[in-house]
């Protein structure tokens, strides 16, 4: 298994998310495993996503979710849009495979994914490409997917760059005063980066609709 760490803020060595993505891409050629792995808000989701748009074929998506944790295989359901033999180990990997074929699966948010759905995977992995993204902490088993990972990335917060670039797409409008101000509060956290972004963005408007409302005139005159 290749296990690699991307390079993150304040880091001068190692490779960077883009690049470590890019190496993810290439592992999934042929059937196999990746793992990206993460912290709450490390932008797991994101780079899930970069895979399945970066995959030239069809690609599956689903995921766990943290209430529906105990229904076995709904994470694998969810992606292939239809009823699963839950009942056989053999007869779920078969149903699953035949519906992904030559494409990708992707899964999110592994941790709540209930313990046949993990099984499986691990199986799948023999057949299919699949992708799947693991928050840490995390409470379920993962020696089963470590001995069969191609791939096992862990994503660092992001440079200050990377932090700006996604400010700048959740916000075109921000100045740069306020890229700059968002960076340094959201601490390399993507989901930090984009509400703050989002909320400055609102308070910026506020402002200019203040500024410019009809009341606030009759004021000053």
């Amino acid at each position: 298994m290749q296990e690699v760490r991307a390079r993150g803020a304040g880091e001068s060595s190692g490779p960077g998310l883009a690049e470590v993505l890019d190496t993810a891409v290439a592992t999934l050629t042929g059937p196999g495993l990746v793992v990206l792995v993460g912290g709450p808000g490390s932008g797991r989701s994101g780079a899930l996503r970069r895979l399945g748009e970066a995959f030239r074929g069809p690609v599956l998506a689903g995921g766990g979710l943290a209430m529906l944790r105990t229904v076995p295989g709904f994470a694998l359901a969810r992606a292939v849009r239809a009823r699963l033999p839950l009942h056989d180990h053999a007869l779920l990997v078969e149903a699953v495979r035949s519906r992904v074929r030559n494409g990708l699966l992707l899964l999110d948010d592994l941790q709540w994914a209930d313990a046949a759905t993990l099984a499986a995977v691990v199986d799948l992995a023999r057949y299919c490409r699949v992708a799947v993204a693991l928050r840490t902490p995390h409470q379920i088993d993962v020696t089963g997917l470590r001995r069969v990972a191609a791939a096992w990335v862990r994503l660092p917060p992001l440079s200050d760059e990377e932090a700006a670039d996604v400010a700048r797409r959740a916000a075109p409008g921000l100045s740069a005063v306020a890229v700059a101000e968002v960076v340094r509060r959201a601490g390399g956290i993507p989901l930090a980066v984009r509400a703050l972004a989002h909320r400055a963005a609102s308070g910026a408007a506020g402002t200019d609709a203040a500024r410019h409302s009809p009341a606030r005139a009759v004021t000053a005159d």
